[in-house]
């Protein structure tokens, strides 16, 4: 099969929905740009790499099997999708492309090639998701969770941790530009069959880090080595941070040093309000008599009862 008959088809329905073969865009007077060429939403223009990220904020959520990274911006009304990202998404979980009246506009006053609309279901973890309308068109990047998102799902922005917290759950975010803080071993490792061991990691750029880090596994290193790594919180100062890596497999498992085991984050304490609000409060006084309420009650239930019916 060729190539040419090969992309027609992968492309064939996208089309008839209005995205077009993403090789090539069709301009104003026959003239093609080059896809591999990004419109940076925010100053509305092409460019030949992604822009670099500033100082925005971002959060990292699954569609379908696919992994995005999504800008959280609450200065613009509708969240986006990037086309790019959509076709990503494996076609027997691609949301289904509807047509939109929505016309965009970059900050330089240009229109944004709006491609349609569709029904996403964003997990952010193993258990937590949310559902969103957006709008697919040319960005970057992956896309951008907007006003419709965080009015309907947000209560409250801390942009000091940096996390989205909803009613059910929180969206770890971090802030554009920086640094990711990797977890590396520092040695050679060799971990019998099916025990646990503790291995010396070094962590990238921990200076970016609070003073309490969250370690997240790395689905690479786990799926490659048949090893599982042990998740959770740690001192990323200490002078010598270890991590526990479980071999439950029946054979021994070796491993170089500087491997990637997985990454750190800031970890913050959600510690309990000061205050707690309520609708009233009835201040009870010492009067020891049987509320009003409560004296029928009391007369029924006890007609029947004589000294040898009560308990002493």
């Amino acid at each position: 099969m060729s190539k040419s008959k090969t992309r027609k088809q992968i492309f064939g329905k996208l089309q008839t929905a209005g995205i077009e073969d993403p090789s090539s865009v069709e301009q104003k007077g026959s003239k093609k740009v080059d896809m591999n060429r990004v419109i940076d939403e925010r100053s509305g223009t092409y460019t030949d790499t992604p822009p670099i990220w500033d100082n925005g904020m971002y959060t990292k959520c699954k569609i379908g099997d696919e992994e995005h990274i999504f800008l959280v911006d609450n200065g613009s009304s509708a969240t986006l999708m990037s086309k790019s990202a959509y076709i990503k998404i494996k076609e027997e979980k691609r949301p289904i492309l509807e047509r939109t009246e929505n016309k965009l506009k970059g900050a330089n006053g240009q229109d944004i090639k709006v491609n349609g609309k569709v029904q996403l279901k964003l997990c952010f973890d193993k258990t937590n998701n949310a559902h969103k309308t957006a709008i697919i068109c040319d960005i970057d990047p992956d896309g951008t969770l907007r006003q419709d998102f965080l009015l309907t799902h947000a209560t409250s922005i801390d942009y000091k941790r940096p996390t989205v917290n909803t009613k059910n759950f929180q969206i770890r975010c971090w802030i554009g530009g920086e640094a990711e803080c990797r977890v590396t071993s520092r040695e050679k490792m060799i971990i019998p069959a099916m025990t646990k061991a503790s291995v010396k990691v070094s962590i990238e750029n921990v200076e970016n880090l609070s003073e309490t880090g969250l370690l997240i596994a790395d689905a690479h290193f786990e799926n490659n080595t048949n090893l599982r790594v042990v998740e959770g919180v740690l001192d990323p100062h200490k002078d010598t941070v270890n991590v526990i890596l479980i071999n439950a497999s029946e054979n021994p498992v070796h491993g170089h040093e500087n491997v990637t085991v997985g990454k750190c984050e800031s970890y913050f304490e959600q510690k309990e309000p000061d205050e707690i609000l309520c609708n009233h409060i009835h201040e009870a006084d010492n009067d020891n008599t049987l509320p009003e309420h409560l004296k029928d009650l009391l007369e029924r239930s006890s007609t029947e009862l004589d000294l040898t019916n009560v308990d002493t």
